[in-house]
């Protein structure tokens, strides 16, 4: 994220942990303080699917929160008289008080940021936003604040299509769980037909709110989306609220879900006095993005405490991994194809000079592999391919469409059954029977007319590149190209 917008849009408030000494952050977690005594739904805090596979530690009970996720314990900062090498937690999905021990990697890591009221009228920046009534406080979302929280849905079709190179690396990391060496894994992200995802490998065995189990060590693909964050002080701000009591023009947010695991306060095997402070923790480090032996030189931490590690994670922080650039930013950005080993990706040499559209379609078109066609009706999609290859054949998807247009059906002959295939198949075959020296384009119009199932059908073919197995092969003497336009 620049810097200009962190400054403006994220303030720096005065932390503590309970000693005299200040530190000023963006992002902080809360005190104990602030949850003693304090009524039970502002304590509570589910984990999402994200922080459970980075092994969060969730209640036993499977004590819930509204929006229906297990409660775990969420991890604050310390607070004095607490002994060294412990640091305070609100124990899962209770108002009760609770201590972990600082290199424990279970906790939810419930991040709080005060903006100007006023970041609500800068769509520009932080894209749509939306408040809802959570019941005892209100929640606000902004379409570019985001992180990687739920499992998504068909997981074995993500994996083959990582596995087929048809996700687009998106050039954006979230930080995971800590490793041995002592730094943060980097989970990329990958847009896959206009959504983003990570991977995640599983750190533990566990059930979550969907009732999905995940096993240790294997893989799964988290969706990206936005933070839903409570508005701490939402009776005090008239411009979002017509009965505010206050006149206050900051919002205090927090999120609503545990959104992080998997990091410790202070990663260490041996007793290191007072590792348990804030100002000189990881947390705070990567929550920040900041440079923590540069800090305390700059006295914003506790020089007078032992560090024996440093902990940089500048430009890389918490504040820079949540931004998506917009979108229509990216839309406008020039494209560049780059050269690619024959080992990787398509195994096919690109130019690494700029291509225009219509030269990227063909390029793909003659080595036969599937691209996306996306953006808005009218802008001349249909007939870029139709220039490129006349003998196109269409699938023109629609409501109410039915599966055996799209994969034939079967029926019987002779107490034998016999596969029937689609109209666009059989006419695909004729093409390519009249003219098998060029790849014909299998075009796949307006995807998202249909229903999950028939999608699902649509991306099988694709991925397979034949309607079932050995049946309805999308193959002739050479490569067939298959395309979409949604």
């Amino acid at each position: 994220m620049d810097s200009k917008i962190k400054e403006e849009y994220f303030r720096k408030v005065k932390v503590t942990s309970g000693q005299p000494d200040v530190v000023n952050d963006r992002v902080f977690i809360d005190s104990y303080a602030k949850y003693h005594n304090s009524y039970f739904d502002f304590c509570i805090a589910g984990a999402t699917d994200f922080a459970i596979l980075l092994g969060a530690d969730l209640n036993p009970s499977k004590i819930q929160n509204q929006t229906g996720q297990f409660c775990g314990n969420i991890l604050l900062r310390s607070t004095l008289g607490h002994m060294d090498n412990y640091v305070d937690t609100v124990i899962a999905g209770t108002s009760n008080m609770g201590n972990t021990r600082i290199d424990e990697t279970d906790g939810l890591i419930c991040p709080v940021v005060c903006m100007p009221v006023d970041a609500v009228d800068k769509k520009s920046i932080f894209g749509n936003y939306k408040i809802e009534n959570a019941g005892s406080y209100h929640t606000i979302a902004f379409d570019r604040l985001v992180w990687p929280q739920k499992l998504a849905e068909k997981q074995e079709l993500l994996h083959k299509a990582f596995s087929n190179h048809m996700m687009t690396p998106t050039g954006k990391e979230y930080s995971g769980k800590m490793l041995p060496d002592g730094t943060l894994e980097l989970l990329p992200e990958y847009e896959y037909f206009s959504k983003r995802y990570v991977k995640v490998k599983a750190e533990r065995y566990a059930s979550l709110p969907s009732g999905v189990s995940v096993r240790a060590g294997d893989e799964y693909w988290v969706e990206v989306s936005p933070i839903v964050w409570e508005i701490r002080n939402y009776d005090k701000l008239p411009k979002l609220n017509g009965n505010a009591i206050g006149n206050s023009t900051i919002m205090e947010l927090r999120t609503q879900s545990g959104i992080i695991s998997g990091i410790p306060f202070f990663p260490t095997d041996v007793q290191t006095q007072n590792a348990n402070e804030w100002q000189n923790s990881l947390i705070r480090a990567f929550l920040n993005g900041i440079n923590i032996h540069e800090e305390i030189r700059k006295k914003n931490g506790l020089a007078q405490k032992k560090l024996p590690q440093n902990f940089d994670f500048t430009d890389n922080g918490f504040l820079d991994q949540i931004y998506n650039m917009p979108l229509a930013a990216k839309a406008t950005a020039t494209t560049t194809v780059q050269k690619q080993p024959k080992t990787v990706g398509y195994g096919v040499t690109i130019a690494t000079d700029k291509q225009k559209v219509d030269d990227q379609i063909k390029f793909y078109v003659e080595n036969g592999k599937s691209f996306m066609l996306h953006g808005p009706s009218g802008v001349g999609k249909s007939r870029r391919i139709k220039e490129i290859d006349p003998d196109c054949v269409m699938i023109q998807l629609r409501d109410g469409i039915l599966p055996e247009e799209i994969i034939g059906k079967t029926a019987f002959e002779q107490d034998r059954s016999v596969w029937l295939p689609p109209t666009w198949y059989t006419t695909l075959c004729d093409v390519c029977a009249k003219d098998p020296n060029h790849n014909h384009v299998l075009f796949i119009d307006e995807i998202t007319n249909v229903r999950p199932y028939e999608q699902s059908l649509v991306f099988h073919i694709v991925l397979e590149r034949s309607i079932d197995g050995s049946v309805g092969k999308l193959r002739c003497s050479r490569s067939r190209q298959l395309s979409f336009r949604i």
